[in-house]
């Protein structure tokens, strides 16, 4: 559908609302510091004093994923907007998946066409 006046065509939005927490959320939660590391500044080292972030020079392609809290210690909890980029996942590959069996190329308008017609249970609820 059309976004609305103003709002750039070929754009995907969302609305968040306040859901119980699904169980491949509660999952999720519960698996996060399994496959996390927790950032602690002293023992990981400095953070980049430009970004603050921990992950730049031979750090940026460390395979390690890092609990930060954008501070200088992680806090074991899963950030707001991680849940918002792994629905963001899911549905791409869900979408590319269907297309490909289909044989249809995974791009432009028909992945745009797929990724709104998706209907899922993502981690932050109900994806359509």
């Amino acid at each position: 559908a059309d976004p609305g006046p103003g709002l750039a065509p070929g754009f995907l939005f969302t609305n968040i609302r306040k859901e119980p927490p699904t169980q491949r959320k509660r999952d999720f939660d519960s698996n996060f510091t399994l496959w996390t590391t927790c950032y602690n500044a002293s023992k990981h080292g400095i953070r980049n004093s430009t970004s603050m972030l921990p992950f730049y020079g031979a750090a940026l392609n460390d395979p390690v994923y890092w609990d930060t809290d954008y501070g200088p210690f992680g806090d074991k909890k899963v950030d707001f907007w991680a849940s918002f980029v792994y629905d963001s996942v899911l549905a791409y590959a869900y979408a590319i998946s269907n297309l490909t069996k289909m044989q249809i190329p995974p791009r432009g308008p028909a992945l745009l066409k797929k990724l709104k017609s998706t209907d899922l249970e993502g981690i932050t609820g109900r994806l359509r």
